[in-house]
């Protein structure tokens, strides 16, 4: 009977060494599944900023495009002053003035596109930084679920060193 239950016991033992170790196993594998969710954040925001960076040089190469183009338009109607009766030079700095509105379309247009690309890119961050976060508690209440495994492991071991004495 004293063999029966040392054989039980030293199964229970070896069950929980077998759950420990899975236990470990998992960890460690939730917390490669963190460090890639880490790296792929960082590769995200790194994105992120440059996208950012593009369109505030977008947004700086507007402006100086409204700049110039206020410029252009005063040394037109400058040199035009001199050079093309009044009647020709409304209606050429109409034209001109078409044109330089339609150049300033597509450079709003290419800005909002650019705008539209890194939303989705915020997105994906803030997914990503919620799955970090889940992953992380996952993680923590894993590593309480090994220490009370742990604690109960020795105090089995213990419960079973007391036993083999008893039976000695």
């Amino acid at each position: 009977a004293i063999e029966i239950m040392r054989q039980k016991f030293e199964k229970l033992i070896s069950d929980e060494r077998n759950r420990v170790s899975n236990i470990r196993r998992q960890l460690s594998q939730n917390k490669d599944e963190i460090n890639k969710m880490n790296q792929l954040s960082n590769i995200l925001k790194g994105a992120n900023e440059k996208l950012q960076n593009r369109i505030r040089d977008e947004d700086e190469l507007n402006c100086n495009a409204e700049e110039r183009i206020q410029e252009l338009l005063k040394e037109i109607v400058e040199r035009d002053k001199v050079l093309i009766p009044k009647e020709k030079r409304v209606h050429f700095m109409k034209l001109k003035a078409e044109s330089l509105q339609q150049e300033l379309q597509v450079l709003k247009m290419k800005n909002s596109q650019l705008e539209k690309k890194i939303q989705p890119k915020d997105d994906e961050i803030a997914q990503l930084e919620e799955t970090m976060e889940l992953l992380k508690e996952l993680v923590s209440h894993k590593e309480h679920d090994l220490k009370e495994m742990l604690v109960q492991t020795s105090n089995l071991q213990e419960c079973i060193n007391s036993k083999s004495i008893l039976l000695e």
